[in-house]
């Protein structure tokens, strides 16, 4: 078996989780993958469902397969309407994401092959002893009302000081990137008793150091595609208290879930760069957003779309972006967007609601912190067990396995020829 992914290469996704993956299934792969794409049998790439340039996917004669992940109930329909017409088919990590994207109209075959963790970076790390109980939230960015739940985990932890339950030897980490995007939101951040912010990126020594000191981890995200840190964190041998949805390992013993709500998700925005012309861009508002008042040489169209028309260009740039300015802050007001204009030459900005994720019971959640922080020297006796259960069971062998098996089921179905020799 021959596997064609240039992307493989170097060649990877802006986005932390799709870096991740990619990088553990080409691990996997390793033995397939080819840089020439007429001997290879089929094509993958691993992105979010979009290229400014399709073709540039196609290899004529063979069939390209998409793997890819969303974390609420619909899946964009910019996704789905690339999916129907470039993917041949569609691999996905869990089940959940399965479901999701059939029901939001994929019509291409979707298999599911899980991703996983990498026994060689993340296996068994005693806890070392110390003072007190250590709490970890990790996430790619503090976003403080986004859909890592970071705000949610310091609400928690701060009613909890101030009902005495926690004394002052309980601390929470909350670990992130430093992304310039929340630097003035981080800037803000006033210094709380037992709050302790890492937006530093840290070497791998400092960040083993972090946790062998901590206690238990905390992951209650309003949704995940797939989710690498918990798993890793478990292989680790840490407890995780964990929104007890969307994640496909939550049967593993180191998962303590918390009870959820599903909510209506907040607007999403997405990128679809195509030409920047005097003509028109495009917004896509979706339902809800209708009260927004709009410029005068701005028109909506009947499938809710905004035009900005040949008029509106006739002013100088500089006026007309100061109007699609004061539109996004309108946007802010009602919908919570935000968005910071760039000056890109080439864009259109599409924004839809999306379906629903689930949002924590901060209750349900204090009630696990609390039960973690009195059971200390039990759950310490159980980190090794923990760690071995994440690792059997969701190491790489997992998904070489299900690779495998997807791709002998699309020859059966002849989406790959059947002449294909499926061993890795």
């Amino acid at each position: 078996m021959k596997i064609y992914w240039p992307e493989s290469q170097g060649r990877m996704c802006s986005y932390v989780g799709y870096n991740h993956a990619v990088g553990l299934l080409a691990k996997a792969l390793s033995s397939c993958i080819t840089s020439n794409p007429d001997e290879a049998d089929f094509r993958i790439y691993y992105n979010i469902p979009w290229h400014h340039n399709p073709e540039e996917l196609n290899v004529p004669g063979k069939p390209l397969i998409v793997c890819t992940m969303f974390e609420c109930t619909k899946i964009p329909s910019t996704w789905v309407n690339f999916l129907n017409k470039h993917a041949d088919a569609i691999l996905v990590p869990s089940q959940f994401n399965l479901d999701i994207f059939k029901m939001s109209g994929v019509k291409k075959p979707i298999k599911v092959v899980s991703l996983c963790v990498d026994q060689e970076e993340f296996s068994y790390l005693p806890i070392k002893e110390h003072e007190g109980f250590n709490f970890l939230w990790q996430g790619h960015n503090y976003d403080p009302n986004g859909r890592k739940g970071a705000a949610l985990v310091e609400k928690a932890f701060r009613e909890l000081r101030e009902e005495g339950v926690f004394g002052e030897d309980v601390n929470l980490y909350l670990k992130y990137r430093p992304y310039e995007d929340f630097k003035v939101e981080i800037d803000r951040l006033e210094a709380e008793p037992g709050i302790i912010h890492i937006s530093s990126t840290l070497p791998e020594d400092e960040m083993k150091e972090l946790y062998s000191t901590t206690d238990c981890c905390i992951n209650t995200s309003r949704g995940e595609g797939f989710g690498f840190i918990p798993l890793e964190q478990m292989a680790m041998g840490r407890p995780v208290i964990i929104t007890d949805w969307s994640y496909p390992y939550l049967d593993l013993p180191g998962c303590f879930r918390v009870k959820y709500e599903l909510k209506k998700s907040p607007v999403i925005w997405l990128y679809k760069h195509m030409a920047f012309t005097k003509q028109h861009i495009e917004w896509n508002l979706g339902k809800g957003l209708k009260e927004i008042r709009l410029p005068k040489y701005i028109r909506r169209l009947s499938n809710g779309d905004l035009e900005f028309g040949v008029s509106g260009w006739s002013r100088s740039k500089k006026s007309v972006w100061k109007s699609i300015r004061n539109l996004l802050a309108d946007l802010h007001e009602k919908s919570g967007l935000y968005w910071k204009p760039g000056k890109h030459k080439r864009f259109t900005l599409m924004l839809e609601k999306r379906g629903y994720d689930a949002e924590v019971n901060i209750d349900d959640l204090k009630n696990y912190m609390v039960f973690m922080y009195r059971d200390k020297e039990a759950l310490s006796k159980k980190s090794k067990e923990i760690s071995d259960a994440a690792i059997s069971k969701w190491g790489i062998h997992k998904m070489k396995i299900e690779f495998l098996l997807a791709i002998e089921e699309l020859k059966r179905i002849n989406i790959i020829r059947g002449d294909c020799d499926v061993r890795i």
